[in-house]
């Protein structure tokens, strides 16, 4: 098994506010899900306005961590059209929606209560300009967001939502709040107190959002629950065998890229990471050809002892890596990195990849048909001098 340079996705900072009163600990919560954007002709999005209707979904979460579509009975209630329209609102679907990662983070300096995380937003378009656009509108309205924790339950938590349209949450795979169809702003809640969990033990968390029709998006989360992330974390390197790991930022060439390593491991198989998905900070895939320049090896394992050592062969550890093949695929990509930093000399920065792993093997163009997991990985570059002739 490989092991990851960097374990944390979830970003607590502890920051002391200084006044009068004693001091307040202000901490965050950061949460990555996906975001899949739809067109407005799809049958279930820009139809109609049902207003809060509860039953869409059925009570139990599905075997693949999807919701299942109950339609209130087979009614087709809330403006939507059947299973096989539903059952593509959180699912890759070639030539209905386009994904994206999407982070939230809550804070709990947003009410009184410390203990309380929030997340809010009046005007919740995340996607403007993206994927596939805003249709003539000044934003984009059609879209479906979905996110995954875990918790340990602790006694007393409380999750409350406010927001349209659509919201499911799904506690221990049980629904808890149920605010299904096209509605205004509307508000649901629970106390995990009433759900049987048991103190100490660990329960999933899974939420799943849709923004159906115009002209209001309203998101707000308050909630006491301590989430983390079920993200996969990974250790990637940052051009591969070369220290102090040179990331190329040329401004004045926009074809500048940089090479990253990013590991196999258990849990991870590269061969089925979406290419589509995947960042570097906000720098693409370098296009070669037809097609994306990535390639798959075994290329040993990550080594943390190596880590800022330098080396000019593959016969011994150096920068991370350890050269002996463990069995498990790793991916290499060259990532577009013009002006993904400042370009000074010898400047330190830290670089996130980011992206999404499907559970099934990918079609033959590389689209995910079943259920994706995102993924990420980060290192520490320095700016190639050889970026400052510009």
């Amino acid at each position: 098994m490989k092991y990851s340079q960097i374990y944390m996705t979830a970003v607590i900072a502890l920051i002391f506010v200084t006044g009068i009163t004693a001091p307040v600990e202000a901490e965050t919560i950061t949460l990555t899900g996906t975001v899949r954007d739809f067109y407005d002709t799809h049958p279930d999005f820009e139809d109609g306005i049902s207003g809060v209707v509860t039953g869409i979904v059925a009570s139990t979460l599905g075997t693949d961590g999807k919701p299942v579509y109950d339609g209130c009975g087979g009614t087709n209630c809330g403006m939507t059209h059947g299973q096989e329209n539903f059952d593509q609102w959180y699912r890759n679907i070639r030539d209905i929606n386009l994904s994206n990662p999407l982070t939230i983070v809550l804070d709990n300096t947003i009410t009184s209560d410390p203990t309380v995380y929030t997340f809010s937003s009046n005007a919740f378009f995340p996607i403007d300009n993206q994927l596939f656009g805003n249709q003539g509108r000044s934003h984009n309205y059609h879209f479906t967001f979905e996110l995954h924790a875990r918790f340990t339950y602790q006694g007393g938590e409380t999750f409350s939502f406010t927001g349209d349209d659509d919201l499911w949450v799904f506690i221990n795979d049980q629904l808890a709040v149920d605010i299904g169809g096209v509605h205004s702003a509307a508000s649901g809640s629970v106390d995990l107190d009433t759900l049987g969990l048991i103190i100490g033990e660990t329960y999933n968390f899974d939420l799943f959002f849709a923004e159906r029709h115009t002209t209001e998006s309203n998101f707000r989360i308050d909630t006491s629950i301590i989430l983390e992330p079920t993200n996969i974390d990974t250790g990637i390197n940052i051009h591969p065998e070369s220290y102090p790991n040179p990331l190329n930022v040329c401004t004045h060439s926009q074809k500048a890229s940089t090479p990253v390593l990013i590991w196999g491991q258990e849990g991870l198989d590269v061969s089925r990471i979406v290419l589509s998905t995947l960042r570097l900070g906000d720098a693409e895939i370098k296009i070669v050809g037809k097609g994306l320049q990535c390639s798959f090896s075994d290329r040993g394992s990550f080594d943390s002892e190596s880590v800022g050592t330098s080396c000019d062969s593959n016969l011994f550890p150096c920068d991370g890596i350890n050269p002996i093949q463990d069995g498990f695929l790793d991916l290499t990509c060259h990532f577009y990195t013009a002006g993904i930093g400042r370009t000074y000399a010898d400047e330190e920065v830290t670089v996130m990849v980011k992206g999404e792993v499907c559970d099934q093997d990918l079609e033959d163009d590389g689209s995910c048909l079943g259920a994706t997991t995102p993924f990420e990985g980060q290192d520490i570059a320095k700016i190639g001098k050889k970026c400052l002739s510009q």
